[in-house]
């Protein structure tokens, strides 16, 4: 469901799963809060923490955002790349 981007169709199958996959397709609905709770649940990964970042950029909590983008850049600094891409995070990419 997530290839042929039926997010909704996506969220009712994954939903039980509480992933990184379910939270993609809460983030593809602008279902922010609940892609947070399933992110903050899970095991800090460059993924779960860029997630994270858009999660918290969408909620308005810059501070917590540029926190986890920061984490995610610390494990890997080619992440920078994509997030000055991403409308959301680029704000609060640190300055080289």
């Amino acid at each position: 469901s997530l290839v042929e981007r039926d997010y909704k169709t996506a969220i009712a199958k994954l939903r039980p799963y509480k992933d990184l996959n379910s939270a993609l397709a809460y983030l593809s609905l602008d279902y922010n809060n609940s892609a947070k709770e399933i992110l903050e649940h899970l095991k800090p990964s460059v993924k779960r923490d860029y997630l994270l970042a858009i999660s918290y950029a969408r909620l308005n909590d810059g501070e917590k955002a540029r926190s986890f983008l920061k984490a995610c850049l610390d494990t890997d600094p080619g992440m920078r790349f994509r997030a000055n891409l991403d409308p959301e995070l680029r704000e609060f990419v640190p300055k080289e």
